[in-house]
């Protein structure tokens, strides 16, 4: 005797919220890995909303660097376990978080008058 846990259906995952989960990963992957392109438009706005610049070869868990990453990595993983607990409220809030901070500070940043800086 088997049982499922699904009881005949099939398991369905929520397609926004797997979007959202691997936006953030490919964000975070391409922080460490494409930095010298991301720094492009990424680094002003880091340095000024956190009052420390990132280098062009920055460190992987020097302070402002780390928020490029770990941020929407622990953004996924956390709305991954929201996932599995069945809230799926919780789940969209933590994966969309990471995008929100980061479209923010660059938004912010490049399209408020330079006065408000």
């Amino acid at each position: 005797m088997s049982l499922s846990l699904y009881e005949g259906r099939r398991r369905r995952d929520p397609a926004p919220l797997m979007a959202l989960q691997a936006a953030n990963l490919v964000f975070a992957a391409s922080s460490v890995f494409l930095w010298a392109l991301m720094s492009l438009f990424m680094a002003e706005p880091i340095r000024w909303a956190t009052a420390r610049g990132v280098g062009m070869r920055p460190e992987l868990l020097e302070y402002p660097f780390i928020l490029l990453w770990l941020l929407p990595v622990a953004g996924a993983c956390a709305a991954w376990v929201a996932q599995k607990a069945q809230r799926l409220k919780l789940a969209y809030f933590l994966a969309f978080y990471p995008i929100l901070w980061f479209g923010l500070v660059v938004g912010w940043y490049y399209l408020m008058p330079v006065q408000w800086h």
